[in-house]
């Protein structure tokens, strides 16, 4: 189906979902009405995150019931601890029972609320880590080189950490769904802030290119397109797929996902011949810690012992960021449909057609390299979403191979 038939049909059935639920919607804000009057029985004003107090009846603001509610990364304030809590629990329990028994409320809609309330020192320390990874980001919070890292992106490189994170939202759908297709931790989407800041154009001092950042020689060995033509390390689409496939293969190669991304950024052949140069004093290490214990020895570049603490580092702060101070834009996600031209279709002429700017059609194709698709076999270009994509299939089998515009 048509991106932009899926795109209707999503809004339709997103439409009959709200007409066939309206009985739980009603229910819902019945059940908001309902807690917001346990509130006032108790006379506690309940709080929105994000929300300034409303006014009393003189105008003034009423004082937030925490100062640490002006935090929005700090949900600890939301649940008082020790006594102040057992009180507070005594007090909303009476008023739900109070409540409950003049409005006639169910017993089962009043055990939600009930129990909700009586929350644990130990479930709010939950809700307090409720970011997850599918990556082992906990368990090496404490390196130092982690720490130091996670002090610089929060301090001087603020910045950049931002604009980072900034340009990745748009490409970050499209990866963890190829991630999550190829069996990879969708979080091993932070590889490529450490490698390249999302940056399609990235070019290294090395000669390493694109958001992966794929030398040549690995572009070619991981099945990508490299030639004066074409560039397919500049595609986010097509690197993205030989990253998961190269990820995929070291992480089989080594048995930790760690020591996949050390041999990612400093070569299998390195990282292999590391571990069995120092085997005996890793004996008894297993998983993920043998790259902290690789990183030891004398043996890795500078640059490779950085890259994994610099990868949990930026999991641990980008996969929340709001928590740190660090407020994204939305954006555009990196999408478009395709359409198949002839060898030599400048781009313009695609432009044309799909009735975009040139500039917007060479973003969705950063990797043809001459303005044209590249003489070969017939190959898809990128072109923007649009309702005349029949008009557009039939200018290609009726227009002059050569045109110009």
């Amino acid at each position: 189906m048509p991106d932009c038939e899926r795109k209707d049909a999503w809004k339709e059935v997103a439409i009959h979902r709200i007409a066939n639920d309206s009985r739980t919607l009603t229910r819902c804000i019945a059940y908001g009405g309902f807690l917001a009057l346990t509130a006032c029985a108790t006379g506690i004003q309940p709080v929105v995150r994000g929300v300034a107090p409303l006014p009393d009846r003189l105008g003034a603001a009423q004082p937030a019931a925490r100062d640490t509610q002006a935090d929005a990364g700090d949900v600890s304030a939301l649940f008082p601890r020790g006594a102040e809590r057992d009180s507070l629990n005594a007090m909303m329990s009476a008023a739900i029972a109070n409540v409950s028994a003049a409005f006639e409320v169910p017993d089962s809609l009043v055990a939600g609320p009930r129990a909700s309330i009586g929350m644990s020192e130990a479930e709010s320390t939950d809700v307090e880590e409720a970011t997850s990874w599918d990556i082992d980001v906990n368990s090496y919070v404490t390196q130092d080189k982690v720490a130091h890292y996670v002090n610089l992106f929060l301090g001087s490189a603020k910045p950049r950490f931002a604009a980072s994170l900034q340009k990745g939202k748009r490409y970050e759908p499209m990866i963890r769904s190829k991630f999550r297709a190829a069996g990879i931790p969708e979080d091993m989407y932070f590889l490529a802030l450490v490698e390249s800041g999302y940056e399609p154009h990235a070019y290294s001092r090395a000669a390493a290119v694109g958001i992966w950042q794929f030398m040549t020689s690995t572009a070619h060995d991981v099945g990508l397109r490299v030639d004066w033509w074409v560039d397919e390390r500049r595609d986010p689409m097509r690197s993205t797929d030989a990253a998961a496939r190269f990820i995929g293969d070291l992480r089989t190669q080594f048995g930790s996902l760690y020591l996949a991304a050390a041999a990612y950024n400093g070569g299998p052949g390195r990282v292999s011949r590391g571990l069995k140069k120092y085997d005996d004093q890793m004996d008894d290490v297993s998983g993920d810690d043998r790259f902290f214990a690789l990183a030891e020895q004398d043996y890795l570049r500078a640059e490779t012992k950085n890259y994994v603490p610099q990868l949990i580092a930026a999991a641990l702060l980008g996969k929340n960021p709001a928590n740190y101070g660090i407020v994204l834009d939305s954006v555009p996600v990196f999408a478009y449909d395709s359409a198949v031209v002839p060898a030599l279709t400048p781009l313009a002429a695609v432009a044309k057609v799909a009735n975009a700017g040139l500039s917007e059609i060479q973003v969705l194709n950063p990797h043809f390299l001459r303005g044209s698709r590249p003489p070969a076999p017939p190959r898809r270009s990128g072109c923007r979403s649009a309702t005349q994509r029949t008009s557009t299939c039939a200018f290609w089998h009726s227009s002059p191979r050569n045109e110009k515009v």
